[in-house]
């Protein structure tokens, strides 16, 4: 059992993202040239082909907008997650009304994000939800002891009433939702 001495735990931090680095470098370097295509099914039955290159997901794009991030993160200080989302707006003119983001990944589409007033500052929308506790709904994927895949859909409403749709695969590790579960409580 590790000693609940504050030095101790900063260099099993430390040493914990080492670790994590080391491992996201050698899997990207056998990675380098390699691509693929994940085929799923989301809500509503539609089928969506997703490019995953270098080790991640390809940015979903559209009538020049760009998924940026997508994704759960854990907060370990606060012992909560939230859903952080990133979009790029290459176009000129397009303004935005209103961003709805939704997980589509299983047979029902749940609302995990909206913002009905989207700013952008340098052409970058930043959406993060509040935090989430281990029994929100939006989060039963994390009980789920192996790797997940989440496929999100942007709904953008411009200025002029237009929707840009664009789908955004993102990809967790076991092992976060592991240390996610750990820091709820949770021992498996």
């Amino acid at each position: 059992m590790l000693s609940q001495n504050p030095h101790t735990k900063i260099l099993w931090r430390n040493l914990s993202f080492v670790a994590i680095a080391g491992a996201l470098l050698v899997g990207s370097i056998g990675c380098v040239s390699k691509e693929f295509t994940y085929t799923a099914t989301v809500a509503g039955g539609e089928e969506l082909k997703f490019a995953v290159t270098n080790g991640g997901p390809a940015h979903a794009r559209a009538d020049g907008f760009e998924v940026l991030d997508a994704g759960l993160l854990p907060d370990f200080p606060a012992k909560s997650v939230y859903y952080n989302f990133r979009l790029s707006d290459a176009a000129d003119g397009k303004s935005l009304r209103a961003i709805r983001v939704e997980d589509v990944t299983d047979a029902t589409a749940e609302q995990v994000f909206e913002d009905l007033q989207p700013k952008l500052v340098k052409r970058v929308w930043t959406g993060k939800s509040g935090a989430l506790s281990a029994d929100d709904p939006s989060l039963k994927w994390i009980s789920y002891v192996s790797d997940s895949t989440r496929i999100y859909r942007f709904t953008l409403t411009l200025a002029d009433g237009r929707k840009v749709v664009l789908h955004q695969l993102a990809m967790t590790p076991s092992w976060i939702k592991t240390k996610i579960r750990e820091m709820f409580g949770q021992k498996y």
